[in-house]
């Protein structure tokens, strides 16, 4: 038996060109759909993160003026200021220069998108001449409050907060010594 030549490049092992292009198109295409699903999880704890961190600012800011309503609750110790953006708490409201304090809003610069925003302060005053100190409470969209009555038809503050992306918190706070 005689030996036959073998043709020139059978039996070599290794890759083609045109399968070396299709595992890199192949990878790349794989690439390109880790990358994505990765940045929209990111994207999305961002989001869930910033709003859960609204929520719990408007949230503090409600307890905040729900312990002052409570703290203060005695006939003319509570009075709206600023057409409803605050609140001002007298420590004794016999007295005219008594130490008091504030729950007031102040509108800030609307954000990139055009959403209004603003903070609410604590201010608090040593008497009437004092100079207050002020503390931030919350970052939010707006603030309001105003006179009501709870469902019991007592006297009441409606405090409404708005904050995030047109998220809304609404709070009814009975004032018990005018029941």
């Amino acid at each position: 038996m005689r030996n036959t030549p073998k043709a020139v490049g059978l039996g070599k092992k290794g890759f083609t060109l045109i399968e070396l292009v299709v595992a890199m198109v192949v990878s790349t295409i794989l690439g390109v759909i880790l990358v994505t699903t990765v940045r929209t999880g990111v994207v999305s704890y961002q989001n869930i993160n910033a709003d859960m961190m609204s929520e719990s600012e408007a949230r503090a800011a409600l307890s905040l003026i729900t312990v002052q309503v409570r703290r203060h609750d005695a006939t003319g110790a509570i009075s709206v200021i600023n057409d409803g953006l605050g609140m001002r708490f007298i420590d004794d409201p016999g007295n005219e220069d008594s130490a008091y304090s504030e729950v007031s809003f102040e509108a800030g610069a609307p954000l990139e998108d055009g959403t209004p925003t603003g903070t609410l302060y604590a201010l608090a005053y040593a008497d009437s001449d004092a100079e207050p100190v002020k503390t931030e409470i919350a970052t939010l969209t707006s603030f309001s409050v105003e006179p009501g009555v709870d469902s019991y038809g007592n006297p009441a503050f409606i405090v409404k907060v708005e904050y995030g992306n047109a998220r809304t918190l609404e709070q009814v706070i009975s004032q018990r010594s005018a029941a």
